[in-house]
């Protein structure tokens, strides 16, 4: 018989989160524990809801009374009330806030069938889900019997005086840290704890805890200042001084690098630093090659990005390694210098054999088209938040749609893969929009087409949602339903469809009217996709954050230009001969 394990979990007022992770988990386990730790909020009743839902056990952890804080105040403390609720030995435990990678369970079962007898626990990769990072190979699957829990917070379970610790670490199965557009305590919370640890009683690891919490809070001075003092500890973990090392050099750099600059020199003092110090690590030789990519000095960009792609994946991966470098994330520097230099071809190849390799194993392909005009840094930030976010990266195809004349756009943008629509058209009312998507989609090969604009938001794991809504309809016509997080109207702004759906509509493969130049162009796409049937509903959203919609996004050049008054009277034209019967077009 298999052996039997207890999930065990603490939660803060988060039931959409808890009943998400108790879902996901539950097939893997024989028993679930929850403790509710909510400090002094009022406890949300909807998560002793979930737990009966569930059949959980549930306790409750009360914070030290002179702690008056709306959060835990001890996260081992709690941990330890979820382990002491469980019946089973074998404890499994998770935050509310993870969900488990593929083929969990059964490899959760296999680990425990083939090893179980040799380990007191197994150490899995917790990987952040949005920053492409295999974070910190966690005790996720212990003998509640052989230790307690240590750590006010960023919590170990240790074992008890006279037991050796025997852990082995495990590839597989992962745990996916998931959060997603809930407000949470993160770093007001961890920051507050780690402060009320008297300074004579914090430890090397304590204050390495609080310079990550002061460069989340966007403290930089104070983190600079304590970097570059942990960066000199001999106490401190090789790998955590890595870590530092790279920090000192994102807090140094100014918004526009110069050289020769202070900056930077400790830049490149610190990421110099952290390679000599990890060698067999990818990180440190990207930052240096990205930096000078950015400085065009790119003798320098290309001999640390050759070295960075000839350094293999290390075999025993360290905590809070970016995993993205040793795949797709690499291969988008590199190409990212090709372009630069001249080489296109070969970064195409580059491209499209990842790709094809992708088709090869069998995975759904999507390419991702983003006309634009006017931002291009704004751009390049969405770009790398999209592919950040992706679940699979290394499916993604990322292709960038502007105007040949749009020196501006180009400028920056040329680096990476993009389409190109006709010039001379910049002037014109309502912009280079619809030519741009047009240009973008002509050029795509994935089986589904997702557009994109500078303003469009993407929840984590993006492209498992849009998978798992159009896995069974990529042979036939199909337009995904995506929500804005404003509208409440039947109006589809962001495209999504499966490639068949490009020949039904019969614009020379583009996705909409060649006839509009802006405005109105996705009520005619909607009209589209109503008129053959092909809608497939869904709750996805992903918010356009429009000044249009939300005041706090100024009006530029482009919106300007995008949505003048013009623009509007020509749109409605072409849509009312287009759709004479539809007598009130939505804008």
């Amino acid at each position: 018989m298999r052996e039997k394990i207890s999930l065990c979990v603490i939660t803060h007022n988060e039931p959409k989160r808890l009943d998400r992770c108790l879902t996901l988990f539950k097939p893997a386990v024989d028993e679930i524990c929850v403790v509710h730790a909510h400090g002094n909020t009022p406890p949300d009743l909807e998560i002793t809801r979930v737990c009966e839902r569930h059949g959980a056990k549930m306790g409750v952890y009360a914070n030290d009374p002179k702690n008056d804080w709306p959060h835990v105040d001890d996260f081992a403390a709690a941990r330890q009330a979820s382990f002491d609720l469980a019946s089973n030995d074998w404890c499994l435990w998770v935050d509310a806030d993870d969900v488990p990678g593929d083929n969990f369970a059964p490899a959760l079962h296999e680990l425990l069938e083939q090893h179980g007898k040799d380990f007191d626990g197994f150490c899995l990769y917790h990987n952040v889900a949005g920053r492409q990072i295999a974070h910190n190979a966690r005790e996720r699957l212990v003998r509640r019997s052989k230790g307690r829990w240590r750590g006010r917070i960023h919590e170990n379970f240790l074992p008890l005086e006279g037991d050796g610790r025997t852990y082995a670490r495990c590839d597989a199965p992962v745990v996916i840290h998931l959060p997603d557009e809930e407000a949470k305590q993160g770093n007001e919370r961890n920051l507050r704890i780690l402060d009320s640890i008297p300074e004579a009683e914090r430890t090397v690891r304590d204050l390495y805890h609080i310079q990550g919490e002061l460069m989340g809070q966007g403290r930089k001075d104070e983190a600079l200042t304590l970097g570059q003092q942990l960066a000199q500890r001999e106490d401190l973990q090789p790998v955590e001084r890595y870590e530092v090392l790279l920090n000192v050099a994102e807090m140094v750099r100014p918004p526009v690098v110069e050289r020769p600059s202070p900056e930077y020199a400790a830049m490149c003092a610190a990421l110099h630093a952290a390679y000599a110090l990890m060698p067999n690590r990818r990180e440190a030789l990207a930052l240096l090659g990205a930096l000078h990519l950015d400085l065009f000095d790119l003798v320098r960009a290309e001999a640390y990005l050759r070295q960075m792609i000839a350094t293999p994946r290390p075999a025993e991966l360290p905590w809070t390694h970016r995993d993205a470098l040793y795949s797709w994330g690499g291969e988008q520097l590199w190409t990212q210098l090709l372009r630069i230099t001249g080489r296109i071809e070969q970064a195409d190849k580059i491209e499209r054999d990842r790709l094809a390799q992708c088709v090869k194993d069998g995975k759904i392909t999507i390419s991702i088209v983003h006309p634009t005009r006017g931002r291009p840094e704004q751009a390049a930030r969405v770009r790398k938040a999209w592919l950040d976010s992706a679940a699979d990266a290394s499916r993604i195809e990322y292709i960038f749609a502007f105007s040949q004349d749009d020196q501006e756009t180009g400028g920056l943008l040329h680096r990476f893969r993009h389409a190109l629509s006709p010039a001379g058209k910049l002037d014109q009312v309502g912009g280079t929009l619809v030519e741009n998507y047009n240009a973008g989609v002509r050029a795509s090969t994935g089986h589904i087409i997702l557009t994109v604009q500078d303003d469009l938001h993407c929840p984590l794991h993006w492209d498992k949602q849009i998978e798992e809504a159009l896995a069974d309809k990529l042979e036939q016509p199909a337009a995904l339903q995506i929500r804005d997080g404003y509208r409440t109207d039947d109006l589809l702004i962001t495209f999504c469809v499966t490639r068949p759906t490009l020949d039904l509509f019969g614009f020379d493969g583009g996705i909409v009217c060649p006839e509009y130049h802006g405005v109105f162009c996705d009520n005619d796409y909607t009209r589209l996709v109503q008129k053959h049937g092909i809608l497939v509903p869904s709750d996805i959203t992903f918010r356009h954050e429009h000044p249009a919609w939300n005041p706090a996004v100024p009006m530029d050049a482009t919106y300007a230009i995008e949505n003048s008054e013009p623009g509007y009277a020509y749109g409605n034209e072409v849509y009312r001969r287009r759709w004479p019967a539809d007598t009130a077009p939505s804008a």
